[in-house]
């Protein structure tokens, strides 16, 4: 090999960093299967979308954005978001809207324990 093409290849960034990754290039390295998000599906994650609906309760699942609610939900996991949607709480890495509950909705303990 050649003195130019050893200085070439050693002067080259490696591929999928920031430098040489364009999207929709080979270079764009994938994530591990491991890592990626399933789309949620299953019989017991649309089970549990109706029922949510149908009882009219909110989750810390689909308030917070969580990617993982497809794998919860088809394990039959639901956490409940008690005292309606807002948290009072404001943790920095949720999504979750936050502040003081307005009204309180006295009917939603039975429709929980229903769930």
């Amino acid at each position: 090999m050649s003195e130019a093409v050893t200085k070439e290849v050693a002067a080259t960034p490696p591929r999928g960093t920031t430098e040489t990754a364009v999207p929709g290039s080979p270079d764009v390295r994938r994530r591990p299967e491991w890592l990626k998000a399933r789309i949620p599906a299953g019989e017991n994650y649309v089970r549990l979308l109706h029922l949510m609906r149908l009882k009219q309760l909110h989750t810390v699942c689909e308030e917070a954005r969580c990617p993982n609610i497809g794998e919860c939900w088809a394990a039959g996991t639901a956490t409940f978001l008690i005292l309606g949607d807002i948290c009072t709480r404001s943790c920095g890495f949720c999504a979750v809207k936050t502040g003081r509950p307005t009204e309180y909705d006295i009917d939603e303990p039975r429709r929980v324990a229903e769930a």
